[in-house]
């Protein structure tokens, strides 16, 4: 599947396979990435389709943050 670079994302600085799978769930509608990387996160989440680790735990579990 070709990956078009069309929105700009770049996210510099930050390790190859974040900035991939980012872009695959960027891709697909249903898809998001849920990362522990909160520097990546905090840089990337003006993209869409992240969440953090912590935050989508307790979203799973119930808690309120």
């Amino acid at each position: 599947m070709p990956v078009s670079h069309s929105s700009g994302f770049c996210v510099s600085g930050h390790h190859l396979f974040d900035t991939l799978y980012h872009a695959l769930a960027l891709l697909h509608p249903e898809a998001v990435l849920v990362t522990a990387d909160r520097r990546y996160f905090v840089k990337a989440q003006r993209e869409d389709c992240i969440i953090l680790l912590e935050d989508f735990y307790a979203s799973k579990n119930g808690y309120a943050r």
